[in-house]
């Protein structure tokens, strides 16, 4: 399947923002395949704009709840971003940079349209095109809104970027600069490799320092400019920089993020002040920013999928009990609540169906009913989630509260398997750790939560946001997340992240080790001393939870 083949099924609809992420990512693991690259590791973050890489395939991406409507529009321009921080990943030498950060700006810029216009000519990833065109096109239309004065230097950075890419979609230039903006395009035609753009850059620099210092007030209409444009050169489209211009990728703040520049080398410095009263160091226009209406308060942070780590836990000397009796009541009401109750059944006394021995002696008396079908009646499947905390506080001598979280942890897994309901552990401290997979026998785990060891603070934002990422994709109608805790983590954050998840359907009960947890787990969170708590005061808010 080609690449762009991979986002094509989510252009067509809305979607979830946790299914947006699971496609962006495919997609981009398909795209460094075809472009052949190593896989990047991707970070979703609130405090990324737009998009970011670094050289060593780090890629930064802007985060979104899980129940956030993302429409077909944003899931190309995130497409596009991946695109463009690939190819920067590809063919930019994150080395080569300027010490002047108004250059580094300019180097951005031409750097970007380089990358966009050397993929197209040599067909990567099939017509890459229209993704690059469409995404430009969007930026384009949001800086109009939001620019006041085109003459101001510090449009020229995006402009230029515009400009450069010669996909026919422009901002207004200054007509005093329409030289060296093609004199810029056909150089970046030219250019083999990030070097290149950095003498065009340099050479754009300098021409400009020769400019009056009062520039004409505006210029040729975008239709004139388009005629340009497209002459000027044949480029690419997109993104431009913030991706390009948009501030200078994402940039200068984020390590100059996407393009060229992802910060290894040159980040923020101050500009040189010497006879460059034009050459601010601010952003190329006003940076980018992505809807947030409707998102819980406290949502925000980064989350990383490959954060989690299957079975490199900490272990410690002590042992935590396992194998404590079940209470009865607690068994009964997890069975109740979550077996699959699918049934099959056969009844007699039709005029159609299969014969039915019991019914031939109505033959003679002259009546029909002697035949018997078959009925159905589905069950509800459920999938759980045990989130258990392992950060320092569980430890506390002399009273460890893991010595209580453990064994709640392994009566809830055998109740559930009893009850047929499908069950993953995740355990967290400063990093998060999945114990137990879905679909695996839940005994497997017991060895490991024996001897289970401290990890530091309590993330139980990023657990929570892995927890959702597997359920979700979960087939079962009923999803649940337990978390046993003593409720002293992200709370803010955590507590977001559960409305989004309670949004889509999910779940959740808070089982708190000697605290209160019912703040970032809702209201329907219980308190527990002693695992044998869990069947005299958990039952009934199971019940509502599930």
């Amino acid at each position: 399947m080609a690449a762009l083949d991979t986002i094509a099924p989510l252009l067509s609809r809305t979607v979830y923002g946790w299914q947006l992420r699971q496609g962006i990512e495919s997609f981009a693991h398909h795209a460094c395949a075809a472009l052949g690259l190593q896989p990047v590791t991707i970070t979703w973050s609130y405090w990324v704009n737009t998009a970011a890489i670094s050289g060593k395939g780090c890629m930064m991406l802007t985060d979104l709840m899980d129940d956030e409507r993302v429409p077909p529009a944003r899931i190309a321009r995130m497409a596009g971003y991946v695109v463009h921080e690939l190819l920067h990943r590809k063919w930019t030498n994150f080395r080569i940079n300027d010490p002047r950060p108004y250059v580094q700006q300019i180097h951005n810029a031409l750097e970007d349209a380089y990358i966009e216009r050397r993929a197209i000519s040599e067909g990567l990833l099939g017509n890459v095109r229209p993704l690059l065109h469409s995404l430009i096109r969007d930026m384009v239309t949001e800086a109009a809104a939001q620019v006041q004065d085109w003459t101001d230097p510090r449009q020229y950075p995006f402009s230029l970027a515009v400009y450069a890419r010669g996909y026919g979609v422009t901002v207004p230039v200054p007509a005093a600069l329409m030289p060296i903006y093609r004199e810029a395009a056909r150089r970046v035609e030219a250019c083999t490799c990030t070097a290149d753009t950095l003498a065009a850059a340099q050479w754009v620099y300098d021409q400009l320092q020769q400019q009056p210092e009062q520039q004409p007030e505006q210029q040729p209409e975008q239709g004139e400019q388009g005629d340009e444009g497209q002459d000027g050169q044949q480029g690419d489209d997109g993104e431009g920089k913030d991706q390009d211009g948009q501030q200078g990728d994402e940039g200068q703040d984020e390590g100059q993020g996407e393009g060229q520049g992802e910060g290894e080398d040159g980040e923020g410095q101050e500009p040189d002040d010497a006879g460059e009263a034009q050459r601010p160091n601010h952003r190329m226009h006003p940076r980018e920013t992505e809807p947030t209406s409707g998102r819980p308060s406290g949502a925000g942070g980064t989350y990383q999928a490959e954060a989690a780590s299957p079975g490199t836990l900490a272990q410690c000397g002590d042992t935590w009990p396992t194998t404590m009796p079940i209470p009865g009541r607690l068994r009964y009401e997890v069975r109740r609540l979550f077996e699959n109750s699918a049934r099959e059944w056969r009844d007699s006394g039709f005029k159609s169906g299969s014969i039915h021995r019991g019914s031939l002696y109505k033959v003679g008396a002259n009546r029909p009913e002697i035949f018997a079908r078959r009925f159905s009646e589905d069950g509800i499947d459920s999938a759980v989630v045990i989130l258990l905390d392992i950060s320092g506080s569980m430890y506390s001598k002399p009273d460890p509260r893991i010595a209580c979280a453990v064994p709640a942890c392994v009566m809830l897994l055998d109740c559930l398997a009893q009850a047929g309901a499908d069950t993953m552990v995740v355990a967290f401290g400063a990093c998060t750790h999945v114990v137990k997979p879905f679909g695996t026998p839940w005994r497997r785990a017991v060895p490991t939560l024996e001897h289970i060891g401290a990890e530091g603070d309590t993330c139980d934002y990023h657990a929570l946001r892995l927890s959702h990422d597997h359920i979700l994709r979960h087939p079962a109608q009923r999803r649940v997340c337990f978390a046993i805790t003593d409720g002293q983590g992200d709370m803010d954050r955590t507590r977001a992240q559960r409305m989004s998840g309670e949004a889509l359907g999910i779940q959740h009960l808070g089982i708190g080790i000697q605290e209160d947890c019912s703040f970032t787990w809702g209201s329907q969170s219980v308190t527990i001393n002693t695992p044998a708590d869990l069947g005299k005061v958990a039952f009934q808010q199971l019940r509502r939870a599930a």
